[in-house]
């Protein structure tokens, strides 16, 4: 699927856009909850959710559950499965909170459906996964890290992100195209 002309360019202007207004270089580590507070939006893993059981949480966390945006109410709300690893949690957090920033409304939440099944259309999705990348590990910081030096892995450490968000990046942008000439 294609994203709308200019988006790529927008979303990632956002992020340093939003790393600036926090304090932040293009290249610094911005984490998911820093931004949601920042942000206005609330983050509860599954098991501080009110009123579950032990064997609730387990049986929701068991699933395909990563995490999932509530944005019909005020704040929006961002619920996640804290047994994910942390850089797991870190995308799926950045993620949501993109699906966030642009309004997104699931299906479920149309049909007033569970909020666990929650489904966004094919574009909605890519907007997502776009804009989550940018605010995890945006394009400038990502050319700033490979011009230090770093590896894949210290890449992956500097951001909080996963050896594969890295590897995505660096991939999806063309970053290492660009520093190969």
């Amino acid at each position: 699927m294609k994203l709308r002309r200019g988006f790529k360019t927008e979303a990632e202007r956002r992020s340093v856009q939003l790393r600036k207004e926090l304090g932040l270089r293009a290249y610094d580590c911005l984490l998911a909850r820093q931004l949601a507070d920042y942000l206005g939006i609330t983050i509860f893993a599954v098991n501080e959710i009110p009123g579950l059981t032990g064997s609730d949480v387990e049986t929701i966390c068991s699933g395909d559950v990563s995490a999932v945006a509530v944005i019909g109410c005020t704040p929006p709300l961002i619920i996640h499965n804290h047994l994910h690893a942390p850089t797991r949690q870190e995308s799926d957090l950045m993620h949501e909170i993109a699906h966030c920033m642009l309004g997104h409304r699931s299906k479920c939440q149309e049909e007033k459906q569970s909020f666990f099944l929650h489904s966004y259309d094919p574009e909605q999705e890519e907007e997502a996964q776009w804009l989550g990348g940018c605010l995890q590990i945006p394009r400038e910081g990502l050319v700033w890290a490979l011009r230090q030096g770093m590896d894949v892995a210290a890449v992956a450490s500097w951001f909080k992100a996963s050896r594969q968000m890295v590897s995505y990046r660096r991939s999806i942008t063309g970053v290492s195209r660009q520093l190969r000439r």
